[in-house]
């Protein structure tokens, strides 16, 4: 590849100087991390069923092509699925494991799982 024929990169936008962007009423958010910091970003998701619907914060079934994907749960109950087994790959809680890692190029989708009240 010649990489004068390359496209310029599109202007970043500066989303951590809107932080924390509130969504659906303000039951959802996303906050990025300053760049220096271990993450990206955090996600607010409201628990999935009962009277929620799915969050447009809500990642849907989604890989990447470079980049792994870490989660660390801060609170509640996260189900993390890969490739379309309908079995979780993991089950993130306060309670037991708090992490995990989605490898790069593996389709992936995550719901929170926590108790609606």
């Amino acid at each position: 590849m010649l990489s004068f024929l390359r496209a310029s990169s599109p202007i970043r936008t500066n989303n951590a100087a809107n932080n924390p962007m509130l969504y659906e009423n303000g039951q959802s958010a996303v906050k990025f991390d300053a760049p220096e910091s271990q993450y990206v970003m955090t996600h607010t998701i409201p628990p999935t069923g009962g009277e929620n619907e799915v969050s447009i914060i809500q990642p849907p079934f989604h890989y990447h092509i470079h980049e792994d994907e870490y989660f660390n749960l801060q609170k509640g109950t996260a189900v993390i699925f890969k490739g379309v087994d309908p079995k979780p790959f993991a089950v993130l809680s306060e309670e037991g494991q708090t992490t995990a890692t989605i490898p790069a190029g593996r389709y992936h989708r995550f719901e929170n799982q926590s108790q609606n009240g």
